[in-house]
């Protein structure tokens, strides 16, 4: 998506800076895949599509998320089932600074990638 306009006519910042800003900022996702990161992103706060006019206001993607997948750290949205690909993707501009939300997810997803009780690991 580099090259293409990014100047967002309202408070919302595009999701691409968003996963930089993330794996910036917190060392758990820094080494992460960026995609992954946009997922997580968008696990945890509302994700937009928006548009060169300011006229049209940002809608809100909730179910599309359920059927696409990221690319180019979150610049794309590509969905399995043929619909047009979606580039302009953004999050509210406070929801950039996620330290807090995307430490709290990665510490449940954690949680859930362990083990019910001991017995249940795999033996090495």
């Amino acid at each position: 998506m580099a090259g293409r306009e990014q100047h967002l006519p309202h408070t919302l910042v595009p999701l691409a800076l968003a996963v930089s800003v993330v794996r910036s900022r917190v060392a758990a996702v820094a080494g992460a895949d960026p995609d992954a990161v946009a997922t997580l992103i968008a696990s945890a706060v509302p994700v937009f599509e928006y548009w060169d006019t300011p006229v049209r206001l940002p809608k809100p993607l909730a179910n599309t998320l359920r059927e696409g997948v990221f690319r180019d750290a979150g610049g794309e949205l590509h969905f399995v089932d043929g619909r047009p690909t979606k580039y302009r993707l953004a999050v509210r501009a406070r929801a950039a600074a996620l330290r807090g939300t995307t430490e709290k997810l990665l510490a449940r997803a954690s949680l859930l990638s362990q083990p019910a009780y001991p017995g249940a690991a795999p033996s090495p």
